[in-house]
């Protein structure tokens, strides 16, 4: 009899560390899977901000309705060319509260106007 509850114990404590390392595992693929779609959409929204911008500077009008997506700053002098991927937390005045965002940031050079351009996109 104590043989069993031995052995019983043996693989409920095999069985139970194989499912925390499974579980562990599990939330870290599935964190890096949706960091990964947030960084590709992303990525969209600054390859249509840079074709909006070639066309015309309507975008710059329009970041100011735009409920912090877009921040679009034209520079008076040449800015190295950057990029970067990094959360923010921003106030929103109209639900009074603090909202953390993905953005990128990044430098643009277009018909001899210098950008800084930040897109940003809610995280929930």
């Amino acid at each position: 009899m104590k043989l069993i509850v031995k052995e019983t114990y043996y693989l409920l404590s095999i069985y139970f560390t194989i499912f925390v390392l499974v579980g562990v595992s599990f939330y870290y693929v599935t964190k890096h899977v949706i960091s990964e779609d947030f960084n590709e959409k992303l990525y969209g929204r600054k390859e249509f901000v840079l074709k909006q911008l070639h066309e015309s500077d309507s975008l710059l009008q329009y970041q100011n309705f735009s409920e912090h997506t877009i921040d679009i700053k034209v520079l008076n002098h040449p800015i190295l060319p950057y990029e970067s991927i990094s959360d923010t937390i921003i106030y929103h005045k109209d639900l009074h509260q603090y909202l953390t965002y993905r953005q990128i940031g990044f430098s643009a050079k277009i018909h001899d106007r210098y950008y800084k351009i930040y897109v940003r996109r809610l995280m929930i």
